[in-house]
């Protein structure tokens, strides 16, 4: 009997016990090494291959060879799971917009879907979702026709792309104007619950020390149950997450931000619907989704100290009422004409068509909308104008709302109804301030023609947040626009 060298008895084999030389009872079978990686044996050992590239190297170039060659060809044919070509680039004429993912991959598919009919053949829109000074950067570099971000440009914008090495690059005003800035919806961070939470709303101070940890029942905060508190968040490098961790933990370092909580909350998640799916079938849970994503889940109200909470509704959303809203922006370089493609999706986008299939899609489209409650002053457009702490200096965004404002009544003609202006101003501010405001939006809406129009001001008398949190204050200094008559 012949003498085996060191090794081992295996009884995986299904004929009995075999002997395994040493040192190969570590070693992956090729089968095996294959299906863990889950692809086709003959993508990376492929035997066809091996008998073609032996004849080349012994004799491609005589008849013999190339007869060979042809008979294996034909004998084995290509694998159908061989790796396919990549495709070819798009060609063509294309719309392209970089920026924000919000906006990238939720807003912009929505339009050019809705455009697809009304578009000139062979125009594709392209989208880069990036960081908001690469955005910038690649509209600049003409690599894109559209910036969009979420929120006004800021001169961090400016400074980022100058220190990219754009030296001519327009200041932040010119940025700021209509011609360049345009708004093309709002977005609202909700806080989804249980629809049978009783929980009427969460403050933002509430809301910081829940998802620190600090609540831990939901009977602590008003409801019913003791059952613990369960928090869901989605993956750090989502908008939406950034956008939580910076409005209510003031943390703009996300992976920080979700570090700080990481002891108290589930998994982060990737995907919104599982988020909301989650919440929408668990009691005790708590998350947080853009408004047009809320699915199943009850969207918390936000409780801003006075006595009644405001709702996330379409209408308080567009008002800017909601504490948090972001205005959705696509960004032209200012003096630069964007291309005929370009203008026309642009033009259809902010047009009635664009702006309807947002709305149709659950999202908050920009145009001015006139409140369903009519009281004694009339009925109040969502259109309400906003000020820094203790100026009445029409800002770009309001400059933009002028704009709007104008088209929203000469498109309706409510050129002869009533519009009354009600100037507000914060606890802290002086309560002349309010008439200030008032009249400063008057006064630019008169030069743009418009004469039927009332200002006035009532100081700090109505204010929509109470208490002084740095979140919600801010709510109270505003100018809101109201018509009697307006159709």
């Amino acid at each position: 009997m012949a003498r085996r060298g060191p090794g081992r008895i295996s009884s995986s084999s299904k004929s009995g016990p075999t002997w395994e030389p040493a040192g190969t009872e570590a070693r992956p079978r090729p089968d095996s090494f294959r299906a863990s990686l889950q692809i086709a044996p003959d993508r990376y050992w492929n035997p066809k291959r091996l008998i073609l590239a032996l004849i080349a190297a012994t004799g491609i170039l005589s008849g013999t060879g190339i007869l060979i060659a042809y008979a294996v060809s034909v004998a084995w044919p290509p694998s159908q799971d061989a790796l396919p070509l990549p495709p070819p680039p798009p060609s063509g004429p294309a719309v392209r917009l970089a920026g924000s993912a919000f906006v990238a991959a939720r807003i912009v598919p929505v339009l050019a879907a809705a455009w697809a009919g009304a578009k000139p053949a062979g125009v594709r829109v392209d989208t880069q979702t990036v960081s908001r000074a690469a955005g910038l950067i690649a509209l600049l570099r003409e690599e894109a026709d559209f910036w969009v971000a979420a929120g006004p440009a800021e001169e961090a914008d400016i400074e980022a792309a100058r220190r990219a090495g754009l030296a001519k690059v327009a200041p932040l005003a010119q940025w700021r104007r209509p011609g360049s800035e345009y708004q093309i919806a709002t977005a609202a961070l909700v806080l989804l619950v249980h629809r049978d939470n009783p929980v009427p709303a969460l403050t933002p101070t509430q809301t910081r020390k829940l998802f620190l940890g600090q609540f831990t029942a939901w009977a602590q905060l008003g409801g019913t149950s003791n059952m613990p508190i369960g928090r869901v968040v989605l993956a750090a490098d989502r908008e939406e997450t950034g956008w939580f961790c910076s409005t209510f933990l003031g943390q703009t370092d996300t992976g920080q931000c979700l570090r700080s909580v990481g002891l108290t909350i589930e998994a982060p998640m990737d995907a919104t619907a599982a988020l909301t799916d989650r919440v929408a079938d668990s009691p005790a849970v708590i998350g947080y989704a853009e408004f047009g994503d809320r699915g199943a889940a009850k969207a918390m109200a936000f409780g801003t100290g006075c006595d009644s909470p405001i709702a996330p509704a379409v209408f308080r959303i567009k008002a800017g009422d909601y504490p948090a809203t972001q205005r959705l922006y696509v960004y032209t370089v200012p003096g630069r004409a964007p291309n005929a493609h370009a203008r026309a999706f642009l033009d259809f986008a902010l047009g009635p068509s664009g702006q309807a299939a947002l709305a149709a899609h659950g999202m908050v489209d920009a145009t001015p909308m006139l409140d369903e409650e009519t009281t004694d002053n009339g009925q109040r457009l969502s259109l309400t104008f906003r000020f820094p702490m203790g100026s009445a200096v029409l800002d770009g965004t309001a400059e933009g709302d002028i704009a709007r404002l104008l088209a929203w009544v000469r498109q309706r003609s409510s050129t002869k109804a009533q519009m009354a202006l009600i100037g507000h101003a914060d606890a802290t501010e002086p309560a002349s301030l309010a008439a200030e405001r008032a009249e400063a939006v008057q006064a630019r809406l008169r030069r743009a023609g418009l004469k039927n129009i009332i200002a006035a001001g009532l100081g700090a008398a109505e204010p929509v947040a109470c208490g002084g949190d740095p979140m919600t204050a801010p709510l109270n200094r505003r100018v809101e626009v109201w018509f009697r008559g307006a159709r």
